[in-house]
């Protein structure tokens, strides 16, 4: 399989979930083993999207670099991956990724706007030679050694309205599109600050 990026630019605009901060944001293409990058306004310091780059995952994640932060990232790398997109430049007038609706699917539609584009560079997939887990307590991810992509997901609430909830599913980009994308965030009062 070929890397792919979009074909044109395409933006949009709203205001970050968090900051409750007007934002734009502005996808290209990108070349080849570039990846995907945020960058805060056109000359802004490169962000990857990449685990290292991650500096806070409460309520929201978000990624940093040399004192550049960019909030609230989730969404759009969901629908980047659930798309297959390798490589996209990422600029953002705002310090936080606009919430649309608070689901994926705004940022699929968006991409597929976009059009996408194969290039000549392979895609690499990762591979998990051994298990890894993160996090504390009741709050872990765990990736394990597997033949298949298969997210198993298990999410434990007392509120009433969420109780227990389970899925494992091995996703394609229809179920993507249709089924995943679409799930939006919820938040209590509570949680207001």
């Amino acid at each position: 399989m070929r890397q792919q990026t979009i074909r044109r630019s395409v933006a949009i605009e709203g205001i970050g979930l968090h900051s409750g901060k007007r934002a734009k944001l502005t996808l290209s293409p990108a070349p080849s083993d570039s990846g995907i990058v945020f960058r805060l306004g056109r000359d802004g310091q490169p962000i990857p999207a990449a685990p290292e780059s991650v500096v806070d995952s409460h309520y929201a994640t978000t990624i940093g670099c040399n004192g550049s932060r960019v909030q609230t990232v989730e969404h759009l790398l969901a629908a980047a991956a659930g798309l297959s997109i390798d490589n996209l430049d990422v600029e953002l007038e705002g310090n936080e990724v606009p919430a649309v609706d608070g689901s994926a699917k705004p940022f699929v539609a968006l991409l597929n706007s976009a059009g996408r584009a194969a290039q000549s560079a392979r895609r690499r997939p990762i591979t998990v030679p051994q298990p890894v887990r993160v996090g504390t307590g009741s709050r872990w991810v765990q990736i394990l050694p597997a033949r298949e992509f298969r997210i198993s997901y298990t999410l434990d609430n007392d509120h009433p309205a969420i109780g227990t909830q389970t899925v494992s599913v091995v996703p394609t980009e229809e179920s993507f599109v249709n089924e995943y994308a679409p799930a939006r965030t919820y938040g209590f009062l509570k949680d207001l600050g």
